[in-house]
Order: structure tokens, then sequence, then C-alpha cells
């Protein structure tokens, strides 16, 4: 099988460019050798290597930029309070600067028969969702609404952009601000459906989140034209140890991945990730501390334990999702199978 290389680059900051007030977007210089390597997907993120204070920290932030509409790669960060990354980044990382970068991943992305998409965003959860905005318009999707929830007019990230757009694909594309100090907090009433067949995607902080999903569920809104995207951040300086196994341990155990299904060799330990790479099995996974979900899988057979399974939702968990880069079995036989989340 031919895959692509995986591991970090060195990526040279073109320029940097303040958006608000405490936001700023990055962008990459991307050179031609690497090209291939650095195509995306709308919606999808760059994983960053930083160090702070002697220690390299590792941090996932979306795509602004839309493959196909705009020619660099840009990421936007938003200082959050106490973060040592994003403050490093928003405070005093300069152009001609090089970032330790992988390349882009993430299966928060435009389906390709999406006609008609509704977003939500709140804050910095706008990034990928300007991404999917304007691929979709860009590809001729007849209809794009976007609820955008901020604490006030000086937080709204993109405004000009977002103006921009709106001028230029005019009934195509319908934009609602919301401000906080001005409408007071989003409630459920405020959440509209969308259009008819729309494909839905959250994006922001988790109160936001947890409250749209819940409305668009209730009303009627199939859980598979419903995309969630959500980071936590690893702690700092270095993942929390993994938990002590008990139970079981298989000496093999069962992996599924497209065409592949094979037993694969166990050691005491491992994650079911390590394990399947280790078999030389192309499974998905980008951040492996738990946090970005690429590589969620469906657990068929045995019990897992998880250090930490914060990117998976209720429902997911309900549907026996885990998170291979955390999971380690506890019983004699085990078994799972990854798949788009």
């Amino acid at each position: 099988m031919t895959t692509e290389p995986r591991g970090t680059v060195m990526l040279r900051v073109a320029r940097v460019v303040e958006e608000t007030r405490d936001a700023r977007s990055i962008v990459l210089e991307v050179p031609p050798a690497l090209v291939e390597r650095f195509r995306y997907r709308a919606g999808q993120f760059l994983t960053l290597f930083v160090e702070v204070d002697g220690a390299k920290l590792k941090r996932c932030y979306s795509l602004a930029s839309a493959p196909g509409v705009d020619a660099e790669h840009k990421v936007t960060v938003k200082r959050v309070d106490g973060g040592r990354v994003s403050t490093r980044l928003v405070s005093s990382l300069r152009a001609g600067e090089l970032l330790e970068v992988e390349p882009p991943a993430g299966r928060f992305v435009l389906p390709a028969d999406a006609r008609a998409i509704a977003l939500y965003g709140g804050g910095s959860g706008i990034t990928p969702l300007i991404s999917i905005l304007k691929t979709a318009l860009a590809g001729g999707a007849a209809q794009v609404t976007l609820l955008y929830a901020n604490r006030d007019e000086g937080s709204v990230i993109f405004r000009d952009e977002l103006d921009a757009l709106s001028r230029r694909y005019g009934a195509r594309l319908s934009v609602r601000h919301w401000l906080d100090d001005r409408d007071g907090r989003v409630s459920p009433g405020d959440v509209a459906r969308g259009p008819e067949g729309a494909h839905h995607f959250l994006c922001g902080p988790e109160p936001f989140m947890a409250l749209v999903e819940a409305r668009l569920v209730a009303l009627g809104v199939p859980s598979s034209h419903l995309h969630v995207e959500r980071f936590v951040s690893p702690a700092d300086p270095a993942p929390a140890p993994a938990p002590t196994v008990g139970g079981d341990v298989p000496e093999r155990v069962g992996i599924e991945h497209e065409a592949i299904a094979r037993d694969v060799p166990y050691v005491a330990g491992q994650t079911l990730l390590e394990a399947a790479l280790a078999d030389g099995i192309d499974a998905p996974y980008s951040c492996r501390d738990g946090f970005c979900g690429c590589c969620a899988a469906l657990l068929l057979e045995g019990q897992v334990t998880m250090a930490a399974d914060d990117a998976l939702t209720p429902d997911a968990k309900k549907k026996g999702l885990i998170l291979a880069c955390q999971a380690r079995p506890t019983t004699k036989r085990c078994k799972i199978r990854f798949v788009e989340y």
C-alpha cells in the first residue's frame, strides 16, 4: 500500500494578520515540494508544535483559507486566558519565523453532495466555518446560512470578509451576527433549522454547541446531516500518563480499515492505534492525544479503557465509538473498525 509520508515539517510564516484585539491569522509558506502533502479539504486543520518555556506543546488550528478559492494556507488563532500556545502565537509570532507543522487532517469537512449548508459559529469557531462557507459558495451550493455569535462587535473575526462575501453572493448567503452585549445569550428559539435538506456544521464554545445541537436534534435534523467540531487541548507540558489496564489483555486484536480486516499482534500497554500502525495498517490519526477525533473507531467486540474521550459526543459514545489513540483493551477479545466521524 502506498501512503503519504507522516511527520512534521518546518514552514515559514509569510505574514501575520491582525483580525481582532485578541485574534490573528497566520499565513504559511508552503514550498512547491510540499504542495501535495498540504492539499486539504474545507474544514480541516493543521497541527502546530510550539516551544514555550522549554516545552514543545502541540495544538490544532483550523484552516480559515479555502482550497480552490485562496492561494495560501492560513490558520487563525484566538488568545485564550492562560493559553500558553495561543498567547505565544498571538502576542509575539512574527513574519519570517519557522513553525513546526503536521499536514492537514480532520473529518469536519464538506460532503461532496451538499447543496445547502447551515453554519453555527461562536467566537473563533468561525475559522473552519468560513473555509466551508467559501468552498460551498464557490462550488455552487444553492444556499448557505451562518449564525455567528460573539461577545461584542470588537470580537467578530472576519467581519470585512463576511460582508464582502454577502455582497458578492447576495441571496445565496445569509449571515446573522449575534452579539451578547446587544442581543443577550443565544437561546433554543433563536436557532433555526436552516434550508431544507441542509448539512449543519457547529463549531464554538461547548455550551453554545450543546445548545445548538440539542435544538437541531429537536427540530428533526438527522445525525447524518449534523457535523460538530470539538477541540480539547492536551494537558501541559505533557499528556497524562497512560492508565493502568486491568482485566485480560489480548494477544491479538481485530482491526478493520477500508479494505483491510485482520488480527494484529498486541503488546500490553499499547493503544489500539499503536497496534494497528505497528502492523503496517495506515490507520487515520492526527493529534494522538484524544482531542481531535480523527482516529474514531467503532468497538465491535470487547471492552477498552481510555485516558481521554472529550472529542466524542455523548451520542457517539452511545453508538460505541472510541478513540483508537486512547483505547487500550481490557478483555481477552477486542475488535474495532475505523469509521468516518
